[in-house]
């Protein structure tokens, strides 16, 4: 809800429902006069403050926001002689306020406009959560149903070694899908409360984190991707719990978008002086460079990405945010000098890095 109208972005006016915007106004804002008028305002710096339009009502340009309020009556910048041509179907009469008033308005519909953005990309992101919990919980009932299947085939007596083998798998399958389903909890719980990332510090060993999760998550939705880890470390660090999603969104990432079959490697460096790296590639959708400057924004997906798989550009976002309480570095790449495509999407290797300095400390703030 606006209060005020304004410009929006193709040139149009959005109506205030306290101060209502004239009819002329709406009709004539991306025509002539008006046009040249709010087209000069755009191309020149901005200085916030009010102005006369053409047609002697006030206009409010707003540096900060790069945003023109219209359709008004200041008490310094109304022109009334100028605004005798302006004829309105509603017989709308705006009153003639101080700047002071007008000011006032524009700032509860600023913070109006900003509030319901941020809602609306709450919603957008409990939305995308709950359908993501939806689909796991269907995995782990189809999983249980085949385990149970494999059981019964044995007729109430000593499951065979192959069976055996078989529902070990569908186990494996289902602790990955509840493990996925509390990490959608808690990134729904950091919507509410980012201090969710925080929590109990225990010592935790940065190498078997890593194999735990990537041994659970070979044939992850069945899509044939080993997942290869070498080098190692013997390097433990004091983490919060949240410490476990970033190599479970990481891998979950990696296995989600690479080209069916191709390998995901996880590669572990220690040097002499106990700095720890590890890399996560995998030969995934290209990402150009503007994309690289974004890629840890929340809701943020590559134009590549986006043609290969559903999501909602969340998983990079934690990812980060869970590195940056735990002071780890983390850097990203697309090798533009091997890009290959493949069903018309530009594929080419991705590789995250983690950086553990040797003086690592977790925020405890």
């Amino acid at each position: 809800m606006k209060l005020v109208p304004q410009l929006n972005s193709t040139g149009e006016i959005e109506d205030g429902s306290y101060i209502r915007a004239l009819d002329f106004c709406q009709r004539n804002c991306n025509k002539g006069r008006c046009k040249t008028f709010y087209n000069s305002i755009m191309s020149a710096p901005l200085s916030s403050g009010f102005l006369t339009c053409p047609y002697g009502m006030s206009v409010y340009v707003s540096a900060l926001e790069k945003q023109i309020y219209c359709s008004m009556r200041e008490r310094e910048t109304y022109n009334k002689k100028l605004s005798k041509n302006i004829a309105d179907a509603r017989k709308l009469y705006n009153p003639v306020l101080p700047a002071e008033q007008l000011y006032t308005l524009i700032q509860a519909s600023q913070t109006i406009t900003v509030g319901k953005k941020k809602l609306d990309e709450k919603q957008a992101v409990v939305d995308s959560i709950s359908h993501e919990v939806k689909k796991l919980n269907g995995q782990i009932k189809e999983h249980s149903d085949l385990a149970i299947s494999l059981l019964k085939a044995d007729d109430d007596v000593t499951p065979s070694p192959e069976n055996v083998a078989k529902v070990y798998e569908e186990l494996r399958s289902i602790f990955l899908s509840s493990s996925m389903i509390a990490s959608r909890y808690t990134l729904f719980d950091y919507e509410k409360n980012p201090d969710v990332l925080k929590g109990t510090i225990v010592e935790t060993s940065i190498h078997k984190t890593f194999y735990k999760l990537a041994k659970i998550f070979r044939n992850y939705r069945k899509r044939n991707i080993p997942i290869i880890l070498s080098g190692s470390t013997f390097r433990y660090i004091d983490a919060y719990d949240s410490f476990d999603l970033i190599p479970l969104l990481l891998i979950e990432n990696a296995v989600k978008y690479s080209y069916y079959s191709s390998d995901v490697q996880i590669t572990f460096s220690e040097s002499s002086s106990s700095e720890v790296d590890v890399s996560i590639e995998s030969y995934s959708p290209y990402c150009s460079k503007e994309d690289l400057t974004r890629i840890f924004e929340k809701g943020f997906r590559g134009k590549n990405a986006s043609k290969v798989a559903d999501g909602n550009g969340i998983g990079l976002f934690f990812v980060k945010k869970i590195c940056d309480i735990h002071n780890i570095g983390i850097t990203v790449e697309s090798d533009n000098s091997r890009i290959t495509p493949i069903n018309s999407v530009a594929y080419a290797p991705f590789r995250i890095m983690l950086h553990f300095t040797k003086t690592y400390n977790v925020d405890h703030t």
